[in-house]
């Protein structure tokens, strides 16, 4: 507190403050350097105790994989076709992805259903139960003839029809 001192008719700076001033500078000086050196020296502890772990495990991996090297042709061969058919189905979802992402709208419903039936892919929840689409040609009328015309050779309108008539 007592920074200022009176000289003469005026006031200087107290040489005691100047020196207590620097005292508290040197100490938090020498506090930042202890703290860096105590951060520095944990960091080296755990990068030797990290260097042994993975050194550690290294050893166990090379153990297991010397154990392992040694397996049964028929445990080999059932790794492997689990791998084949791990692979094969990794390739179908993303084929089926690729597919799905690349359908343009708006398409024709015949072709819609049949994809939403092949993807398994459920209509959203605005639409109601989809009509038997062979049924809808029937009653739809253009220019007020009807599509599915009597003269038609279709004898059976099935499931299996598609809408084909």
């Amino acid at each position: 507190n007592n920074r200022f001192c009176k000289y003469k008719a005026s006031f200087k700076i107290n040489t005691d403050w100047k020196k207590r001033q620097k005292a508290r500078k040197a100490r938090d000086v020498a506090r930042k350097q202890k703290e860096r050196k105590n951060r520095q020296v944990d960091i080296q502890k755990k990068r030797k105790t990290e260097e042994a772990d993975r050194l550690k495990s290294k050893s166990l991996e090379e153990n297991d994989s010397k154990k392992q090297s040694e397996p049964t042709n028929k445990n080999n061969e059932d790794r492997l076709d689990k791998q084949r058919k791990r692979d094969e189905a990794e390739q179908k979802a993303r084929d089926r992805a690729d597919r799905l992402r690349r359908r343009r709208f708006p398409m024709e419903d015949t072709r819609l259903h049949s994809e939403d039936r092949e993807y398994n892919i459920k209509p959203p929840t605005t639409v109601k139960r989809r009509p038997f689409v062979p049924y809808i040609f029937q009653l739809v009328q253009r220019h007020g003839k009807s599509i599915a015309a009597p003269h038609s050779r279709c004898e059976y309108l099935g499931y299996d029809s598609r809408g084909l008539i």
